[in-house]
């Protein structure tokens, strides 16, 4: 609800505001479907953006700030005799990475492809935003314990149906 409604909200009282000459947002001006004025752009598109991206940002440091605690004090709850950090440190770390590349390598192309005018940085920024549910596949479907998870299953299923 909030990720439909608060921009639709938006939208329509920019649109009634750019109307009736409030605040000259300037849409569709120019012959383009898009805001039209550089203040419009900077105050309705990079602030909220950037708002959003400190909030996603902060919400990802306390969950792994929070993972971090906790996997501390299953360790010291479960004192572990290995000195060095165990293969699960090593695992999640790379899950870590794996997420920080995700949220964050898309919003730093964009950002740097909005002050830098170079049309490669828009190419990749589109590229990588276009293929980040391929990424989610690669990084964290297409695992040997998934596959075997679903060979398993399917194989299961198949032994009901033919017995």
């Amino acid at each position: 609800m909030l990720c439909w409604l608060l921009p639709l909200l938006v939208v329509v009282c920019l649109g009634v505001m750019d109307h009736y000459g409030i605040y000259n947002v300037g849409y569709a001006t120019g012959g383009q479907c898009y805001i039209g004025t550089c203040s419009s752009i900077l105050w309705l598109m990079i602030v909220p953006m950037s708002a959003t991206f400190l909030f996603n940002f902060s919400c990802y440091v306390f969950a792994l700030s929070t993972i971090v605690h906790t996997s501390k004090m299953l360790r010291h709850a479960t004192i572990s005799s290995q000195g060095g950090p165990n293969l699960a440190d090593k695992r999640r770390l790379l899950v870590y990475i794996r997420i920080t590349l995700i949220m964050g390598l898309t919003w730093a192309f964009y950002f740097a492809a909005v002050f830098v005018p170079l049309i490669e940085l828009w190419i990749v920024n589109i590229v990588l935003n276009s293929s980040q549910g391929l990424y989610f596949l690669i990084s964290f479907v297409l695992k040997r314990r998934v596959r075997i998870m679903l060979r398993d299953r399917f194989s299961n299923l198949r032994l009901c149906k033919s017995g």
